[in-house]
């Protein structure tokens, strides 16, 4: 069945970009994309589904309504308009429009969603670039909140020996599978609430997870169980002003290297 959304802009100076995909990410509103068109101006494009009300946070921005459209017009042309671009130094990302393998390990094909984990937001590149700083041949890799299982992708190109991607999202598991399929890399994906469905008594050379605060907070002492004192995790999705608390005397765990990009922050993590 065809979705039809209503489809609003709105303009934007450039400074405030980086706050409103912030807060998109928190509110988990994912219907909306940005179009460059000056130096300093930009299109916002929000989508809502016919019967829904505007998100409260947008709500009170001079909103223009243009048309109904479509999900798969309004996707495709919001995709169009991404360019490949460099995920870490040597590998770069290409957006694709529909399934072909991508064989080199120099390259990353993926099929753009309107999510994070495409690698064009802060915290997936925080957390590639300590994948790409930290990860060793051959090692173990695991991958909590998978999404869209760019992460394990990059691993396994880089040389992991194996990849477990877990999500507690099917539509994620999906396109995870997709991904891998595109990139031509074996990843273990299965559903896990973060580590119920990890197997116990198992450990992982490196360990990352790129999610908001709150639920990494609810789970993140318990990586250390499958973890070696050689292991390596890596955590993003954190406002700087959130950092303090990760930073606490009773963690399992001692910050070897801390990254920023804008207004977010990741730590690279050893067992004490």
């Amino acid at each position: 069945m065809k979705r039809n959304y209503l489809h609003f802009t709105f303009e934007i100076d450039e400074a405030e970009i980086d706050l409103l995909q912030e807060r998109c990410y928190f509110e988990g509103f994912k219907h909306i994309y940005f179009q460059h068109d000056t130096n300093n101006t930009w299109t916002v494009h929000v989508y809502v589904r016919k019967g829904e009300k505007i998100p409260a946070f947008l709500a009170n921005r001079s909103l223009k309504f243009l048309e109904i459209e479509n999900a798969q017009h309004w996707t495709k042309r919001w995709s169009d308009g991404l360019k490949p671009f460099d995920i870490i130094k040597g590998i770069k990302v290409i957006p694709l429009q529909k399934p072909r393998k991508i064989g080199s390990k120099k390259k990353i094909g993926i099929i753009p969603g309107l999510s994070f984990g495409t690698g064009l937001h802060e915290t997936t590149k925080i957390c590639a670039e300590f994948i790409g700083e930290y990860l060793k041949k051959n090692d173990s890799f695991l991958d909590i909140g998978t999404g869209t299982g760019i992460l394990s992708v990059l691993a396994m190109k880089l040389g992991a020996g194996c990849a477990l991607a877990v999500d507690n999202d099917e539509n994620s598991l999906s396109k995870c599978r997709e991904t891998a399929s595109i990139n031509n890399v074996d990843i273990n994906i299965t559903y896990s609430d973060f580590l119920s469905g990890v197997e116990k008594n198992k450990t992982y050379d490196f360990i990352v997870s790129n999610m908001i605060a709150d639920p990494l907070l609810s789970y993140y002492k318990d990586v250390s169980e499958v973890m070696t004192e050689k292991s390596t995790f890596v955590i993003s999705g954190i406002l700087k002003s959130q950092q303090k608390k990760f930073m606490v005397k009773s963690t399992p765990y001692r910050i070897i290297k801390i990254k920023e990009k804008g207004e977010w922050i990741g730590f690279a993590l050893k067992r004490k």
